[in-house]
């Protein structure tokens, strides 16, 4: 997409400014992430109200090496056992969605992050 010539879109026509199929597209790629989030914060939820859940077991756990941090391989290990196999680059794409310093590893504190709900509990 970088080497496409700019264009100018008139402010007044927004969204309009775009054909039909195009504004459908992106329609339905939000429509698709936003599924994707409310599905993800409902399992946080879920997690979050079970009693016996801690999410230090489950980082530890994760931690199969214990060096206090997931690895890329740690993860791919962990979606392998379940019969998850995934490709190197949809594997480095999860990783990144938790590795948010970028240093190519999940600490528990990213972990954390991504597992918490994100809302107020819903009972």
């Amino acid at each position: 997409m970088s080497n496409r010539s700019p264009h100018y879109l008139d402010e007044n026509k927004g969204i309009e400014t775009f054909e039909y199929e195009t504004r459908y597209l992106i329609k339905k790629l939000l429509n698709k992430v936003l599924s994707g989030e409310s599905q993800g914060e409902s399992l946080r939820q879920s997690l979050a109200r079970r009693p016996l859940f801690s999410a230090t077991d489950a980082f530890n756990a994760l931690d199969s090496n214990e060096i206090g941090f997931i690895s890329v391989e740690e993860f791919k290990i962990l979606l392998n056992e379940w019969n998850f196999f995934v490709s190197t680059s949809d594997l480095v794409t999860l990783v990144n969605r938790y590795d948010k310093n970028n240093d190519g590893k999940i600490s528990y504190g990213e972990f954390l992050n991504e597992i918490t709900p994100k809302s107020p509990l819903k009972y």
